[in-house]
């Protein structure tokens, strides 16, 4: 039997997620970084509109599908699919509400945006990122890592999972490892020691584009295709621009996933 909320204040006050309109927005772009390359142009418009109009209850949004789609200029069903793929993701969440007045009819849906932003890892330092000295025990697994790095590892094992489903742990395990160990290599030179939350970005980025590129061509080595995927990401959008603050400019590609690099 489905379950319906009334649609009311105290309703909205209870089902919004975060405290602040910062809070929020701080979200959307951890949003924009992990899922922009998973997202169609429509999509994104639907993710845009949500965000405008999750103001008023932080991280809520109850405008209704059929005004979003007269709003971008697609069809209802559009937009429809785009939030069920929002779902499937993991980052909003629909609830069924019902009038509170009058003929307690079905009203909009709820659309409450889920918590993506990698918090716990915000702080990790660059001495926490240094490798220790090696042990005998598989500091591969799960609960091997830090507290701090365990919380991205959640995330990349997540984007692994959400987009070809259940697999081997020493895959992901391998994949992590690379991430780690390109990441450590940066973060020993002191310039590049302020790096972590764009070398986070650029390794799920370096996943999404490896994982999706299984879907076209069988890859002989998924391990060596995301190493060098990840390499060309780095030396582009971080040894590049260190090279060059100016170049940041052309690389109008990262201004919709990675706001953090725009110079205006």
């Amino acid at each position: 039997m489905t379950t319906y909320l009334l649609n009311t204040e105290s309703t909205y006050k209870t089902l919004q997620p975060f405290k602040s309109i910062e809070d929020h927005n701080a979200n959307i772009a951890a949003i924009r970084e992990q899922f922009n390359d998973q997202l169609t142009k429509s999509e994104k418009e639907v993710l845009d509109v949500l965000s405008r109009y999750s103001a008023k209850y932080f991280g809520l949004s109850y405008l209704s599908k059929s005004k979003i789609a007269e709003m971008i200029g697609i069809s209802r069903r559009t937009v429809i699919r785009a939030c069920l793929k929002f779902e499937q993701l993991g980052f909003i969440k629909q609830y069924k509400l019902k009038r509170a007045k009058g003929d307690k009819r079905q009203s909009t849906n709820a659309i409450v945006f889920v918590d993506v932003t990698p918090q716990c890892h915000t702080e990790l330092s660059h001495q926490e990122a240094l490798p220790k000295a090696p042990e005998k025990t598989n500091r591969l697994k799960d609960n091997t890592y830090p507290e701090a790095l365990q919380c991205f590892y959640s995330h990349f094992k997540q984007r692994i999972v959400s987009m070809i489903g259940k697999v081997d742990q020493n895959l992901i395990s391998k994949l992590f490892g690379i991430y780690k160990a390109q990441s450590i290599k940066m973060l020993r030179f002191s310039i590049y020691t302020d790096k972590v939350s764009e070398l986070e970005a650029l390794s799920m980025q370096a996943l999404s584009i490896t994982l999706k590129a299984t879907q076209n061509k069988p890859i002989r080595s998924l391990t060596g295709f995301y190493s060098g995927v990840y390499s060309r990401l780095i030396e582009r959008h971080i040894i590049g621009i260190e090279r060059s603050y100016m170049a940041v400019k052309s690389h109008t590609e990262l201004e919709w996933f990675m706001p953090s690099y725009r110079t205006e």
